[in-house]
């Protein structure tokens, strides 16, 4: 029983890989980690890594903006703003059958890596067109294509 409790709320084991130590059917493991240990099951909550932000170059930025909108109130109009999107593949588990039993919810985060198998789609606009999406993609001998972040010389490519 303290096993079954330590590695159920540990999260390192599922409630079948007991089950097959056991010889238990999982909805067994299952009674016994509800109604004896007292334990409920928690899906685990995925975020992404998040990192620091620039204050430099927040800076810079609102020093720059500041005379060009005092000469032009519609000079934002102009700014391209950009973004690109990471759409994952393969998630690294499936949170649909990932369950930890625990007596209180464990309010743990898994951080997955931003820099998985993924699609990466670019787009901009500024206040009077749109560019895309795009898809960026290089040709690989192994996998046919390979998908590629966004970096300076693809996007200056593309604005050519």
């Amino acid at each position: 029983m303290e096993t079954l409790a330590s590695e159920s709320a540990a999260g390192i084991s599922s409630i079948r890989e007991p089950g097959r130590h056991l010889s238990l059917p999982p909805f067994s493991i299952r009674n016994i980690l509800h109604g004896v240990l007292n334990q409920y099951p928690y899906k685990l909550q995925s975020c992404h890594e998040l990192y620091r932000l620039i204050p430099k170059r927040v800076k810079h930025l609102r020093g720059e903006s500041s005379p060009k909108l005092k000469k032009d109130s519609f000079w934002f109009l102009n700014i391209l703003r950009i973004d690109e999107a990471h759409f994952s593949l393969h998630d690294p588990h499936t949170t649909h059958n990932c369950r930890i039993w625990t007596t209180s919810n464990p309010r743990v985060y898994t951080e997955k890596p931003l820099h998985a198998t993924k699609v990466t789609v670019w787009c901009g606009f500024t206040g009077s067109f749109s560019m895309g999406p795009l898809f960026f993609e290089t040709q690989c001998l192994v996998n046919g294509w390979k998908t590629v972040s966004v970096n300076a010389e693809r996007y200056l490519t593309y604005l050519r």
